[in-house]
């Protein structure tokens, strides 16, 4: 399941981005967003679809991963992952309302909607999963140096993101441009090393799965 996640999250990411140049079009004008929809609309309604499925996927592995916790980190894991995955799900209806909206030239519901979806998954997900990252690295000893990293690289889309949010409420000339494109970048190069850790943890516990098989048969 969490393979599967880690596939289907770059599956969506990808299309989001090459269709709607996502997350950024939740800050750009209502011309341009609207001029992107109509070239990779039906891309951007599988990306999001994609999305929705990922958030469902989150908050089921986080309660398939307790299994395997001891009792007194059960919550964290529940807790991050669960809302994470809840945000995920919300902005991914958000983004599917934003579709038609984007066209219909109605701005303000648009820039409401649009900050909301930011907010909830470019912000508040990877802050969550940054702590659910570190949880599951130290729980099951999972390459846990590459676990900080993209822990790292999680917060680092979250500083992108608010960096976005201040710049889109302040004066052009009071913006923080250099170190929102600094951050992006960042953010893009190691939020990729979160998901190979993803990828890693996946095959981590196929291992697990394996050698506990091999000791109940021997057992039995």
């Amino acid at each position: 399941m969490v393979l599967i996640l880690a596939l289907l999250f770059i599956i969506a990411s990808y299309t989001l981005q090459a269709s709607l140049n996502y997350p950024a079009i939740l800050i750009e004008k209502a011309s341009f967003a609207k001029s992107l929809v109509a070239q990779g609309g039906a891309a951007a309604l599988l990306g999001f679809i994609g999305l929705l499925l990922c958030g469902l996927l989150l908050i089921v592995a986080s309660l398939g991963l307790t299994l395997h916790m001891r009792e007194q980190r059960h919550r964290g894991v529940i807790v991050t992952g669960g809302i994470a995955g809840m945000f995920w799900a919300v902005s991914a209806w958000l983004g599917l309302v934003l579709l038609p909206l984007w066209g219909s030239g109605n701005t303000n519901v648009v820039q409401v909607l649009a900050l909301i979806l930011l907010v909830l998954a470019e912000i508040g997900a990877p802050l969550l999963l940054a702590f659910w990252t570190v949880r599951l690295a130290r729980q099951f000893r999972a390459h846990r140096i590459l676990g900080w990293v993209g822990a790292l690289g999680l917060l680092l889309v979250f500083l992108r993101s608010l960096v976005w949010i201040i710049n889109a409420l302040v004066p052009i000339e009071e913006g923080f441009y250099a170190t929102a494109g600094i951050l992006n970048v960042l953010a893009l190069v190691s939020e990729s090393l979160w998901l190979l850790w993803l990828f890693l943890l996946g095959f981590r516990l196929i291992g697990r799965e394996k050698e506990s098989s091999t000791v109940l048969k021997n057992l039995g």
